[in-house]
């Protein structure tokens, strides 16, 4: 108690090392010249990458003659971008402060505070914890912890994987910014060689122009990125903590890996998961009648949208197409590679091919009536027929009937799990292996409808109750929804973050939910019947009870 006086407290409270490091790092790396180049006289090159070996940065051109030299070609080089190289030296180097309290220098932690939930030594029970009245040792504690371990380990696993898609789709967006630049640029040319030679000298403007927009767009979502990816490298750090095991290890130590690592993932998800979004688009006049109007000629315009994953209730969805159909039994269908959709017509036995403006493409004739429709990872397509019990499989290219599988089940929802198939039917879940053996069968309240998510949980629907059911890997019952709202539910189906969209027919409205079974969103529909979302994207079809077929994009 005697080690600072208590005016001295304060100037004892420890930094985050770790964070201040990666810091430091990254921003050093953004000036890190290459060497070869320096030496030949060019001192403004930078670097991209780093060899080991020779303890030297490279760019991209020099890069590539070192690896072309036999003596250098074991040579191992790495990105400069690249933070997970020193992950695991500063992960050894917090660990060594893990039973150390973060607020007191120096101070062993002694108990956990079980109301807070939080690692306490002797000073903080005496200043912030007075009032609380249940502590527990670290040995106390140890024993329940290996559970909590597991659920972290999961939970950190999860976010990651968030960050994952988040950065898929921002990188695949600087790349279609720059193709976007491209092909304006390229259109901008053809109208000025159109031109008169004084409308030459106005060339360079636009496209400066136009490129300095892609630029900073580049630029933000280069900056989200990499904000992102220091985000996905701390829970690395932490995952790396939590999981490493030492050989004096104790269960005291795991506690207290434990609670830390959640007091990091409490400041982690609580910032905004924000997708930024950029679209450059260029106003393109034809004619040469504008060219005393050059100030308007070209119209460079750069649209940001940023979405914030943890909060989409003001986020859009967007509306691409509308049409009709003759069908009036449509409960299930799939997107196609090419950007069709397939649909299911359960009143008679075939499935219909659209296109995305609802022109008919192709009439597909079935031995049976279908209900729903999967897309295999090779192109098959698997169709469940339930009355007759089967399957139906259709070629990949030329969508002709391969064959049939009995079932021996009234099947009707059909989904996906890593190792295995599941089928829904009106009174159970039934298992099958990709051979199509069956596995388990197991009596759930469900009506026909069934999905997976990323995380290999299983949402199901029943009709008779009006609800929603979520289990995890194991069975276990995540959450059952209700609400007053949603009458009569008639499909759903599970977007690439987790969100769930559950049809309210009777109801005209279709209820969006978080993973955790929280209403966050709802969009209006004239009595939706089949929803279905395209593997790895945003846009998603629905389909009414009277035929009626709107192409949606969410904003996320």
């Amino acid at each position: 108690m005697g080690q600072y006086s208590v005016e001295d407290w304060a100037n004892h409270f420890p930094e985050n090392m770790f964070l201040n490091f990666k810091a430091d790092e990254l921003a050093s790396l953004s000036n890190v010249t290459c060497g070869p180049c320096k030496t030949g006289g060019e001192n403004d090159v930078l670097a991209e990458n780093w060899c080991m070996e020779c303890a030297d940065a490279l760019c991209k051109k020099c890069t590539q003659v070192h690896k072309n030299f036999k003596a250098l070609i074991t040579h191992q080089i790495f990105s400069l971008n690249t933070t997970e190289l020193s992950v695991s030296k500063e992960s050894k180097k917090v660990m060594k402060n893990l039973d150390c309290c973060e607020k007191h220098e120096k101070r062993n932690i002694e108990l956990i505070c079980e109301t807070h939930q939080a690692l306490c030594c002797c000073l903080c029970i005496i200043q912030e914890h007075k009032q609380c009245e249940n502590f527990s040792t670290i040995t106390q504690a140890a024993e329940a912890c290996l559970e909590e371990k597991k659920k972290i380990v999961e939970d950190i696993k999860h976010f990651s994987a968030k960050i994952d898609l988040l950065l898929q789709d921002e990188k695949q967006n600087i790349t279609e910014l720059e193709t976007k630049m491209e092909t304006d640029s390229d259109e901008i040319r053809k109208m000025i060689e159109e031109m008169v030679n004084q409308l030459r000298n106005r060339e360079e403007k636009y496209l400066n122009k136009l490129a300095e927009a892609s630029k900073e767009g580049k630029r933000k979502l280069q900056d989200s990125v990499g904000s992102l990816e220091h985000r996905k490298m701390y829970l690395a750090h932490w995952l790396e903590i939590l999981t490493t095991n030492t050989e004096d290890q104790t269960k005291e130590g795991i506690i207290i890996k434990c609670l830390k690592t959640k007091e990091a993932m409490k400041e982690i998800i609580c910032l905004p998961l924000i997708r930024t979004n950029f679209n450059v688009a260029v106003e393109i006049p034809s004619g040469i009648d504008k060219i005393n109007s050059l100030g308007t000629l070209f119209n460079v315009q750069t649209t940001e949208n940023n979405v914030n994953l943890n909060d989409i209730q003001n986020s859009t969805i967007d509306e691409l197409e509308e049409f009709e159909t003759e069908c009036a039994g449509i409960y299930g269908g799939c997107f196609l590679p090419n950007g069709q959709f397939l649909l299911c017509d359960n009143s008679s036995p075939r499935c219909l091919i659209f296109m995305e403006n609802g022109t008919l493409a192709q009439e597909i004739e079935i031995p049976g009536n279908p209900w729903d429709a999967f897309i295999e990872s090779d192109g098959r397509i698997l169709i469940t027929l339930p009355s007759d019990q089967k399957l139906v499989v259709l070629k990949q290219n030329t969508l002709a009937v391969e064959g049939t599988i009995d079932l021996f089940c009234e099947c009707r929802g059909f989904a996906r799990l890593p190792d295995r198939y599941l089928i829904g039917t009106r009174e159970s879940i039934e298992e099958f292996s990709f051979e199509f053996n069956h596995l388990e069968s197991r009596s759930v309240d469900i009506t026909d409808d069934i999905a997976v998510d990323k995380k290999g949980c299983i949402v199901f629907g029943d009709n008779k109750e009006n609800t929603i059911t979520k289990e995890n890997k194991d069975h276990t019952v995540v959450f059952t929804y209700h609400h007053r709202e949603l009458m009569n539910v008639y499909g759903l189906a599970v977007d690439r973050y987790g969100f769930i969209f559950v049809n309210g027919q009777e109801s005209d409205i279709i209820h969006i939910l978080s993973e955790d079974g929280k209403l966050v969103k709802k969009l209006e529909f004239e009595s939706p019947h089949c929803i279905k979302f395209e593997e790895n994207s945003s846009r998603f079809f629905v389909v009414s009870s009277t035929g009626v077929v709107k192409i949606f994009k969410t904003s996320w």
